[in-house]
């Protein structure tokens, strides 16, 4: 089952844009590489990882909010 993130409306406008912006990154990098230009793909590739840092910041955000509201949320500890 997919984890759902508590997020404001801002939140979620921002994870939306960074996911129409990071298909359109990978189709362009695709089409590089395919291409033989492998330094832009290279390129393109570290503003991927870049955004995808920021989509994982979005949602560790989110995470530690709903933790702090319900603290029975704290994942346990591994035996």
């Amino acid at each position: 089952m997919p984890q759902r993130w508590n997020l404001a409306p801002e939140e979620r406008a921002q994870m939306m844009q960074i996911q129409d912006r990071l298909i359109e990154l990978f189709v362009d990098r695709d089409e590089l590489a395919s291409g033989g230009d492998h330094h832009r793909a290279d390129e393109l590739q570290v503003e991927i990882d870049e955004l995808m840092r920021q989509l994982d910041d979005i949602k560790s955000s989110a995470d530690a909010a709903a933790i702090s509201l319900d603290p029975s949320r704290v994942p346990a500890a591994p035996d």
